[in-house]
């Protein structure tokens, strides 16, 4: 029977594709107030990213639809905030330069767009292949890093357009600009080393695809090869006659048994051998 394909949580996926270029839009405003709605907007799609995934472990709702459709809507709200970064740092007004960074540099959407670009397909070239890649732990570890950079660098612009047009020069404002602009740094560095790594994490995870052997299946076959005695010869009894089994060592081009093991072969029975039948020149 096909899936369900209309769950709450691909709903609300789907809007939030949908409210993506509304946060690309707010952000390059030019006014404090539609930029603090930007940051509002983001703040909300990024919480409905949690909220739709936590319906999905919890009444099992989880669909190969929404495996597909998360990273995507995930991609896009990051598009929406880093092609607005970029536009912004470089108009050339002191208050538009990210913390830390000042303009941003174009190697800093290389990173981070070619990762994603090559991962979707990746993704593209698993599932046709019948695999489905979903989200993993690294990958989700970037994706907070990266909304938490964002949900800041969103938020300070308006904040220091406040500062400026209100003439702000306390003793909270000054910790309050060293913690936010801290933020600021620190999340996007930490975000850049995990784009990377997390990019690796997957490409080790899932290189069988591309023919690589993966560790657990080297392990796999390591312990059902050892339990058939593939690893050296071993005598095993058979049940009731007393008559013996046994493994014979093969190389990994020859065809295995379902269970990995080589195929099992009985000796051949000797003159001699107990249930042998004897029979006489008389008979003969």
């Amino acid at each position: 029977m096909s899936e369900n394909r209309f769950t709450l949580p691909n709903v609300i996926t789907v809007v939030r594709i949908i409210v993506a270029p509304a946060v690309a839009y707010m952000a390059l405003a030019p006014d404090m107030s539609t930029r603090v709605w930007a940051f509002a907007l983001f703040v909300a799609a990024a919480l409905s990213d949690v909220y739709d995934g936590y319906l999905a472990r919890r009444y099992d709702l989880i669909t190969d639809m929404g495996k597909l459709l998360d990273p995507l809507a995930d991609k896009l709200l990051m598009v929406a905030a880093f092609v607005p970064f970029y536009i912004i740092s470089h108009r050339g007004g002191e208050g538009d330069l990210i913390p830390w960074l000042g303009p941003m540099p174009i190697w800093v959407l290389v990173v981070i767009f070619g990762r994603e670009i090559f991962i979707t397909i990746f993704r593209s070239y698993a599932a046709g292949r019948g695999v489905i890649i979903p989200a993993g732990k690294s990958g989700k570890q970037k994706a907070l890093l990266q909304a938490l950079f964002m949900g800041g660098l969103l938020l300070w612009y308006p904040v220091r357009m406040a500062a400026d047009a209100n003439a702000w020069d306390g003793l909270f404002w000054t910790l309050w600009e060293q913690f936010h602009t801290g933020w600021v740094g620190v999340t996007l560095v930490l975000a850049l080393i995990l784009t990377v790594y997390s990019m690796l994490d997957y490409l080790w995870s899932y290189r069988s695809l591309v023919g690589l052997r993966s560790g657990r299946e080297f392990q796999t076959t390591h312990r059902a090869a050892s339990s058939c005695g593939r690893l050296g010869r071993k005598r095993t009894p058979l049940r009731g006659d007393g008559r013996h089994q046994r493994c014979v060592a093969r190389s990994a081009t020859h065809l295995r048994g379902s269970d990995g093991c080589p195929t099992i072969h009985r000796p051949r029975r000797r003159w001699g051998d107990p249930g042998v039948r004897h029979f006489s020149h008389a008979e003969r």
